[in-house]
């Protein structure tokens, strides 16, 4: 009876340890791919984002070489995170960026309203409260991340888990892209209703005796 006790309670260790790495990996892939795809699109579009910095008050000659050193940053830490790298310190430069990330948002929308964000080098919303919370996400996110790496340790992931964790961290992606673009979404409805409105009112007025007809 005590041994059965025993490997049971031994198990339901394992099974913890198990979930734990799953959702640390799957924290850490999640951090990386998102860092990664705003590196690139900042690099990309670089002139945006330098024009961005110069909203913020930079000094234009520094624009460009601050927005390079910001692309490069992001971009060491992407790959760093994905790699599995000097966790700890990773952990703490992300939380650092995130929380940079979302004092700036809450600067620009006190004293420079109207500076676009350049988020992933494409976006076209201003830096304010919208992007101040989806950095508050970020640095909760990270600073999981950095719980989960005292807690769960250094243990080597199986390939299951890590194929487990790759899966959850896409489904974090995507879910969170879809309440991204949820406004957005919400917005072109009313303008398509408003829209059909419009044409609805505008045929009335061209043939007022069908429509009464009808």
């Amino acid at each position: 009876m005590t041994v059965t006790m025993g490997r049971c309670s031994v198990q339901r260790r394992e099974r913890d340890t198990v979930l734990q790495v799953q959702v640390l990996l799957a924290v850490r892939f999640t951090l990386g791919l998102l860092l990664a795809a705003s590196s690139i699109g900042k690099l990309i579009h670089i002139a945006r984002f330098a024009n961005t910095l110069r909203g913020l008050g930079v000094r234009r000659r520094f624009t460009l070489p601050l927005a390079l050193i910001f692309t490069i940053t992001e971009g060491c830490l992407s790959v760093l995170l994905l790699g599995g790298a000097w966790t700890v310190p990773i952990a703490l430069a992300a939380v650092s960026l995130f929380a940079l990330f979302g004092a700036v948002s809450l600067w620009a929308a006190r004293y420079r309203p109207g500076v676009p964000c350049s988020c992933f080098g494409v976006t076209q919303e201003v830096l304010g409260l919208r992007t101040a919370s989806r950095a508050a996400a970020l640095l909760a996110l990270s600073l999981l991340y950095l719980a989960l790496i005292v807690v769960a340790g250094q243990d080597r992931a199986s390939v299951e888990t890590v194929f487990s964790a790759g899966l959850m961290a896409l489904g974090v992606i995507l879910l969170s892209r879809w309440i991204m673009f949820l406004p957005t979404l919400v917005s072109l409805i009313e303008h398509r209703r408003q829209g059909a409105a419009v044409l609805d009112l505008l045929e009335f007025e061209r043939h007022p005796a069908t429509q009464v007809v009808q």
